[in-house]
């Protein structure tokens, strides 16, 4: 849908926050890093 419509330049995939809430809470601070570093990426 990207290619067609060229909405974003770059598309980055994460797990649903709901996801990480439910099944892999033991690892949070993984996945809150993961999306901290996703979101200074974007930015750049």
């Amino acid at each position: 849908m990207n290619k067609k419509a060229n909405l974003f330049g770059r598309i980055t995939v994460l797990e649903h926050p709901r996801y990480i809430q439910q099944y892999k809470s033991k690892d949070k601070q993984f996945y809150i890093d993961k999306y901290i570093q996703a979101l200074n990426n974007s930015i750049v």
